[in-house]
């Protein structure tokens, strides 16, 4: 299905916005309108030609090394590619595909691109497509963008290109994004171009994520930036998220977050929940960062919980719930009840009724009318006496007879039925 493209010319539109304006910004002395368009035809000259290659200055000597023998055919790289491929040592094998890259001229790429798409060892070898990319991006990023884009249904590929091109220079690759469509739910471009930028300036990545449009492009590019800003420690992290300025973005970034922010320091985080001043962003996040730290420390990470207002505990009880529910069934009954009748602990009572059904059937079967809602309950005895009842289809149907007074109808006449 192809995005509204005029959706994807509004979001890249805002990016190059923001990645313009903070690049003029930076710069000691503002341009005038005239000035900042030659520069930017000169930054497209600059990388459109086989003059662009500045990454490969690098690799000049190996080029003139070759030059001095006979003239290299295309089947002489396709041979050598073909080679380094079939080498099982990753480590040799990167050390060969690296010298490789060095003996190419920016309009050999291509045709190292298309034989490697062609090898028979192209579908177990994905980092080495992404080093040629790479590499490919580094010594003409306009002809490779443009060749993938034509070419190149894999969104993976696309984001690769764009993530080497925004980190070394994010205006250029913006101005290039700026109104492309893309083929599916998500825009591969743009989470390759906020990757990119984030890898280097975490801070113009908040900037531009915040003004995509909600949806699936921006709930990625939300996730290939996070890495990048959890690098920079929990306290960064933390007002990273903080300044982000639309609620819904706050809100999936801090649950997002949240698993990696406990396991760097639970405490920390648990604080961070606390103070947390959204209450939806609060709510989110407490639930990954209580069973997280309930994995380690679950008597910890159950004070914790217990500490927090009633709104964010019904949440961070499902985490508790999931880890206590694995040990003991029963404490874990007794603990939900002990935090009241509250509809919204629900969400926890699910968790527990499911983690119990395998272990111990009988506790979590008597806890299942603490659920508020009649439905649920039906649902869930069903969902409990069926996997019982095919591990031991005999217990299942006594157990049922015993309590038929207290299940709904059509529960004890589907489990109490005589075996064939």
């Amino acid at each position: 299905m192809k995005i509204d493209s005029r959706k994807i010319a509004l979001a890249s539109g805002w990016i190059l916005t923001v990645v313009l304006g903070v690049v003029i910004g930076r710069q000691t002395s503002a341009p005038t309108a005239a000035s900042e368009k030659e520069a930017v035809a000169a930054r497209v000259r600059a990388h459109g030609g086989t003059a662009a290659a500045a990454g490969h200055r690098d690799s000049t000597a190996a080029r003139k090394e070759r030059t001095t023998k006979r003239p290299r055919t295309f089947a002489d790289l396709k041979h050598d590619l073909h080679l380094t491929l079939s080498n099982a040592d990753q480590v040799d094998r990167t050390r060969q595909l690296l010298r490789l890259i060095d003996s190419l001229g920016p309009d050999e790429f291509q045709g190292v691109i298309e034989a490697f798409r062609a090898d028979g060892f192209a579908k177990t070898r994905g980092a080495d497509y992404a080093l040629l990319l790479h590499a490919w991006v580094k010594a003409d990023p306009y002809a490779a963008v443009t060749y993938l884009e034509e070419t190149e249904p894999s969104g993976e590929a696309r984001r690769t290109a764009l993530t080497a091109w925004a980190a070394a220079d994010p205006y250029a690759a913006a101005a290039w994004v700026d109104g492309r469509e893309d083929v599916g739910g998500t825009n591969d471009w743009i989470v390759g171009l906020l990757h990119g930028i984030a890898s280097n300036d975490p801070d113009l990545a908040r900037q531009t994520l915040e003004g995509l449009e909600a949806g699936k492009t921006r709930s990625a590019a939300m996730e290939a930036t996070l890495p990048y800003v959890l690098q920079n420690g929990f306290d960064f992290t933390a007002a990273w998220i903080a300044s982000i300025g639309d609620e819904d973005l706050q809100r999936g970034t801090a649950r997002h977050a949240a698993r990696d922010l406990t396991r760097a320091n639970p405490e920390q985080a648990g604080t961070w929940i606390s103070d947390m001043a959204s209450v939806d962003s609060r709510r989110d996040a407490s639930e990954e960062v209580s069973d997280e730290w309930a994995r380690r420390d679950l008597e910890s990470a159950r004070r914790w919980a217990e500490s927090l207002p009633e709104d964010t505990r019904t949440e961070a009880a499902e985490g508790i719930a999931r880890q206590m529910a694995r040990q003991d069934p029963e404490r874990t009954a007794d603990w939900l009840q002990s935090l009241g009748d509250n509809p919204d602990l629900d969400g926890a009572r699910r968790i527990f009724l499911s983690e119990s059904a395998n272990q111990n059937p009988q506790v979590a079967l008597e806890n299942v009318y603490t659920l508020s809602s009649a439905d649920d309950q039906s649902r869930m005895y069903s969902q409990i006496l069926g996997r019982w009842a095919r591990n031991d289809q005999d217990a299942t149907r006594l157990w049922v007879l015993d309590n038929a007074d207290t299940l709904p109808e059509k529960v004890v006449k589907h489990y109490a039925k005589p075996r064939n």
